[in-house]
């Protein structure tokens, strides 16, 4: 079982995507995956968190991608 301090990372991570700061989140992620690095990768909290991660970075990528095309 994880303890608390192991999951204040993403639940940061959350709340910086919640409020649109993507920069914040991904670092929080990215502190998150470090710390969980040598985890089982089927534990249901790892698994949620790299689907939110990936929809985070493909949300940033889209933008990314929408914005250079405008100009």
């Amino acid at each position: 079982m994880a303890r608390l301090f192991e999951l204040v990372s993403i639940c940061l991570a959350r709340a910086y995507a919640m409020q649109g700061d993507r920069g914040n989140s991904r670092k929080a992620y990215d502190e998150f995956f470090t710390t969980w690095k040598d985890a089982d990768p089927d534990i249901p909290i790892l698994r949620q968190a790299k689907a939110e991660y990936k929809k985070l970075t493909a949300t940033a990528s889209a933008a990314a991608s929408a914005s250079g095309k405008k100009q």
